[in-house]
Protein backbone atom coordinates (compact mmCIF):
# COMPACT_ATOMS: atom_id res chain seq x y z
CA UNK A 1 0.00 0.00 0.00
CA UNK A 2 1.51 3.05 -1.27
CA UNK A 3 0.43 5.76 1.80
CA UNK A 4 -0.09 9.46 1.46
CA UNK A 5 2.76 11.39 2.39
CA UNK A 6 0.50 13.02 4.46
CA UNK A 7 -1.37 10.60 6.35
CA UNK A 8 0.30 8.07 8.84
CA UNK A 9 -2.14 5.43 10.11
CA UNK A 10 -4.30 5.98 13.10
CA UNK A 11 -2.38 5.36 16.53
CA UNK A 12 -3.25 2.85 19.31
CA UNK A 13 -6.28 2.39 20.72
CA UNK A 14 -6.90 2.97 24.39
CA UNK A 15 -9.98 0.75 25.38
CA UNK A 16 -8.54 -0.55 28.90
CA UNK A 17 -9.96 1.50 30.60
CA UNK A 18 -13.57 2.29 31.52
CA UNK A 19 -12.68 6.11 31.90
CA UNK A 20 -14.41 7.82 28.73
CA UNK A 21 -13.98 4.66 26.91
CA UNK A 22 -17.12 4.72 24.82
CA UNK A 23 -15.84 8.25 23.52
CA UNK A 24 -12.51 7.14 22.85
CA UNK A 25 -13.31 3.99 20.62
CA UNK A 26 -15.70 6.38 19.20
CA UNK A 27 -13.02 8.89 18.53
CA UNK A 28 -10.50 5.82 17.26
CA UNK A 29 -13.27 4.44 14.92
CA UNK A 30 -13.66 7.82 13.67
CA UNK A 31 -10.04 7.76 12.92
CA UNK A 32 -9.85 4.70 11.44
CA UNK A 33 -12.32 5.23 9.08
CA UNK A 34 -11.56 8.21 7.76
CA UNK A 35 -7.85 6.82 7.27
CA UNK A 36 -9.93 3.91 5.36
CA UNK A 37 -11.30 6.45 2.66
CA UNK A 38 -7.86 8.47 2.82
CA UNK A 39 -5.51 5.66 2.07
CA UNK A 40 -8.05 4.10 -0.29
CA UNK A 41 -8.44 0.87 1.79
CA UNK A 42 -11.80 -0.57 0.31
CA UNK A 43 -10.30 -2.01 -2.86
CA UNK A 44 -7.84 -4.03 -0.43
CA UNK A 45 -8.73 -7.91 0.26
CA UNK A 46 -10.06 -8.09 3.90
CA UNK A 47 -6.96 -9.80 5.05
CA UNK A 48 -4.94 -6.92 4.78
CA UNK A 49 -7.58 -4.35 6.27
CA UNK A 50 -7.84 -6.51 9.43
CA UNK A 51 -4.39 -7.40 9.50
CA UNK A 52 -3.28 -3.39 9.56
CA UNK A 53 -6.61 -2.85 11.70
CA UNK A 54 -4.72 -5.07 14.68
CA UNK A 55 -1.58 -3.46 13.63
CA UNK A 56 -2.44 -0.06 14.80
CA UNK A 57 -4.94 -0.88 17.75
CA UNK A 58 -1.92 -1.35 20.34
CA UNK A 59 -0.94 -4.14 22.53
CA UNK A 60 -2.95 -3.67 24.92
CA UNK A 61 -6.19 -3.60 23.09
CA UNK A 62 -4.94 -6.21 21.05
CA UNK A 63 -5.07 -8.71 24.04
CA UNK A 64 -8.83 -7.55 24.21
CA UNK A 65 -9.14 -8.82 20.74
CA UNK A 66 -7.75 -11.44 21.64
CA UNK A 67 -10.01 -12.66 24.49
CA UNK A 68 -13.04 -11.86 21.87
CA UNK A 69 -15.72 -14.45 21.10
CA UNK A 70 -16.72 -14.54 17.59
CA UNK A 71 -19.41 -16.70 16.28
CA UNK A 72 -17.33 -18.26 13.57
CA UNK A 73 -13.92 -18.01 12.34
CA UNK A 74 -14.58 -15.99 9.50
CA UNK A 75 -15.86 -13.46 11.89
CA UNK A 76 -12.67 -13.01 13.37
CA UNK A 77 -11.12 -11.96 10.11
CA UNK A 78 -13.84 -9.72 8.86
CA UNK A 79 -13.02 -6.37 9.70
CA UNK A 80 -16.79 -4.88 10.14
CA UNK A 81 -17.12 -8.18 12.86
CA UNK A 82 -14.19 -7.13 14.48
CA UNK A 83 -15.54 -3.11 14.73
CA UNK A 84 -19.32 -4.41 15.97
CA UNK A 85 -17.15 -6.85 19.02
CA UNK A 86 -15.00 -3.51 20.20
CA UNK A 87 -18.37 -1.43 19.98
CA UNK A 88 -20.14 -4.20 21.64
CA UNK A 89 -17.36 -4.39 24.76
CA UNK A 90 -16.71 -0.62 24.87
CA UNK A 91 -20.19 0.23 25.25
CA UNK A 92 -21.35 -2.89 27.18
CA UNK A 93 -18.41 -2.16 29.80
CA UNK A 94 -20.30 1.67 29.63
CA UNK A 95 -23.54 0.44 30.16
CA UNK A 96 -22.38 -2.17 33.56
CA UNK A 97 -20.73 1.13 35.17
CA UNK A 98 -23.85 3.51 34.28
CA UNK A 99 -26.14 0.38 35.74
CA UNK A 100 -23.28 0.00 39.11
CA UNK A 101 -23.77 4.01 39.41
CA UNK A 102 -27.35 3.65 39.09
CA UNK A 103 -27.91 1.46 41.56
CA UNK A 104 -25.50 3.06 44.18
CA UNK A 105 -27.15 6.45 43.27
CA UNK A 106 -30.88 4.65 44.26
CA UNK A 107 -29.57 2.59 47.76
CA UNK A 108 -28.27 6.54 48.89
CA UNK A 109 -31.43 7.80 48.07
CA UNK A 110 -32.86 4.83 49.91
CA UNK A 111 -30.63 5.40 52.67
CA UNK A 112 -31.64 9.19 53.07
CA UNK A 113 -35.05 8.53 53.59
CA UNK A 114 -34.54 6.33 56.27
CA UNK A 115 -34.97 7.34 59.84
CA UNK A 116 -31.85 8.01 62.26
CA UNK A 117 -33.64 7.82 65.37
CA UNK A 118 -31.59 10.31 67.58
CA UNK A 119 -32.71 9.35 70.42
CA UNK A 120 -36.24 8.71 69.50
CA UNK A 121 -37.99 5.09 71.40
CA UNK A 122 -39.89 4.99 68.54
CA UNK A 123 -37.20 5.40 65.86
CA UNK A 124 -37.52 1.85 64.05
CA UNK A 125 -41.27 1.98 64.26
CA UNK A 126 -41.43 2.93 60.49
CA UNK A 127 -38.19 1.22 58.91
CA UNK A 128 -38.53 -0.20 55.62
CA UNK A 129 -36.42 -3.12 54.61
CA UNK A 130 -34.70 -3.15 51.19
Amino acid sequence: MAMTPDIMPPGKLNVTSTENMTEDWKVSEQKWNNYVNIAKLGTKPQKYKVALFLHCIGVGTLKIFNGFQFDTPEDRNTLSKIIDKFDQYTIGEVNETLKDTILTQETKKRMKALPLGHGSSHAGENMQFL
